[in-house]
C-alpha cells in the first residue's frame, strides 16, 4: 500500500510567490524580488536587531567595516556576516525568524489588498475568509488555495 504525499502546511515551506500570487513573473522577475526582499531583511536586522544583540565594544568593528569608504558592499556584507556570526551563535536561526514574518507580513497585504479589490462580491471575501481562517489555523496551503480561487472567482467575468 502506497502513502501519500503530505503537503506541508507550514509558512515556511510555502513559496514566496503563492504567497503573493505572483503567477506571472519571469525567472529574471522573481530572482530581483528575492534579492530585494533579502536586502529588505537584512536591512532590517542591522538597523532594528544588532545594537539589542551585540555590546557597545562589540559594535565598534562592526561600525568600522560599515562606514569603511573604499570597500564595495557585497565585500563589505560578507565580511559583516563573518563577524556577526563569531558574535552571534543563532545569527542564522534570527534571520530566518526575520524571513517568515516578512513572509507573514507579504501575505496579511495581499489579503488586505484582495478584500479592498473584491469589496462588494460576497462569494469572493467568502473564500479570503476561508483563507483568513486557514492561516489562523496554521494551514498555509489551504490559504493559499483558497486565495488563488479567490482571485480566480473574482476575475471571472460576471453573467449579464
Amino acid at each position: 500500500m502506497a502513502e501519500t504525499a503530505q503537503i506541508s502546511q507550514t509558512l515556511e515551506d510555502q513559496s514566496i510567490f503563492d504567497l503573493v500570487g505572483d503567477t506571472d513573473g519571469t525567472n529574471e522577475e522573481r530572482e530581483r524580488f528575492l534579492d530585494e526582499l533579502q536586502k529588505v531583511v537584512w536591512d532590517d536586522f542591522l538597523d532594528n536587531d544588532v545594537e539589542l544583540l551585540l555590546t557597545e565594544d562589540e559594535l565598534t568593528p562592526l561600525e568600522e567595516i560599515v562606514s569603511r569608504p573604499d570597500t564595495d558592499q557585497l565585500t563589505k556584507q560578507q565580511e559583516i556576516v563573518k563577524y556577526l556570526e563569531t558574535k552571534i551563535p543563532d545569527l542564522e536561526e534570527i534571520m530566518m525568524e526575520k524571513a517568515l514574518k516578512l513572509k507573514e507580513d507579504l501575505l496579511n497585504e495581499r489579503i488586505a489588498g484582495m478584500e479592498q479589490l473584491y469589496a462588494g462580491k460576497a462569494e469572493v471575501l467568502a473564500h479570503i475568509s476561508e483563507a483568513k481562517t486557514a492561516i489562523a489555523g496554521g494551514r498555509y496551503y489551504d490559504a493559499i488555495v483558497h486565495l488563488y480561487e479567490a482571485d480566480t472567482l473574482g476575475q471571472a467575468p460576471t453573467a449579464a
